[in-house]
């Protein structure tokens, strides 16, 4: 029996392709359902995975809120960068945060320190910077911000 050649292989893929592709594109004429994401996965078992999030660099977290994308010691201040995730301009945000303070009995601080600048756009990036009075580690506890109740980072 003859082999088939790489011409004949090549050929049938690429037809292969733009049947596929026609057919695609029939499908993707027909309305979809209302509740169908525009951007999914199918699990072995045939569920849908609602991957809009990652899809579309648009599209809002569940649970708007300002994000803390940095926070660290350097040396006698906590320095860090928040960014507005809640799809409208924000104002007066704070970041609350602890120092787990080295006294003994070990003690835990609460602190906060403002973001500039006063009036966050949404997508905005903005940085808070305070002077610490005490040794330890910091931790992040929440972010505040005008009209918001406390909301866990």
């Amino acid at each position: 029996m003859q082999k088939p050649s790489l011409w004949l292989i090549a050929t049938s893929t690429i037809f292969s392709l733009i049947v596929a592709t026609q057919n695609a594109g029939f499908a993707r004429s027909q309305r979809p359902p209302e509740n169908m994401p525009i951007c999914y996965l199918r699990t072995p078992r045939q569920q849908m995975v609602d991957l809009t999030r990652l899809c579309d660099k648009n599209a809002l977290p569940s649970k708007p809120q300002v994000t803390v994308l940095s926070a660290q010691r350097v040396g006698d201040r906590v320095i860090g960068s928040v960014r507005n995730d809640t799809g409208k301009p924000v104002r007066y945000a704070i970041v609350n945060y602890t120092i787990a303070t080295q006294s003994s009995p070990p003690a835990e601080v609460s602190r906060f320190a403002y973001v500039t600048p006063e009036v966050l756009a949404p997508g905005q990036i903005a940085t808070f910077e305070e002077t610490l009075n005490e040794l330890g580690n910091i931790r992040v506890i929440s972010v505040e911000w005008e009209g918001q109740q406390k909301q866990a980072s």
